[in-house]
């Protein structure tokens, strides 16, 4: 059965086992409209020493450089204890931190001037991209 178009409005509650099917249908398509929300959201790490400070400025800088591409950007910032064993899409930290992190599953982007938009654009934009999906 074909989803409902994207103007539909939540079927009103009743009793009657048709509006019961129309619940579940309208139900069934949000969580499907909800999972194609996702595509290209990206969970990133940001790490530092103490996990507050530098690593919050970094991952607020990654945030607005994924709103300024359209790609959603989540995460947190942690210290390098914390970060080991977390699941992200993306670790970024300074450069001399990210050498700590290497052996990482996961991309870890090290920063060598944690202030320079210019260099997270260039270093952390492509990664960004490939795990949004653009």
């Amino acid at each position: 059965m074909p989803l409902p178009s994207s103007n539909l409005q939540p079927p009103t509650t009743s009793c009657y086992p048709a509006d019961l099917y129309s619940n579940l249908h309208y139900f069934v398509y949000c969580v499907k409209l909800r999972k194609e929300e996702e595509i290209g959201q990206v969970y990133v790490l940001a790490v530092c020493g103490m996990g507050f400070g530098t690593s919050l400025m970094m991952l607020m800088n990654v945030q607005e450089l994924g709103r300024k591409h359209g790609i959603q950007v989540r995460g947190e910032a942690v210290d390098l204890g914390s970060a080991k064993g977390r699941e992200a899409d993306l670790i970024v930290a300074s450069s001399e931190i990210a050498d700590k992190l290497s052996g990482s599953s996961v991309p870890v982007v090290g920063l060598s001037n944690l202030v320079d938009k210019g260099e997270l654009e260039r270093k952390v934009l492509p990664v960004l991209k490939e795990l949004g999906g653009e």
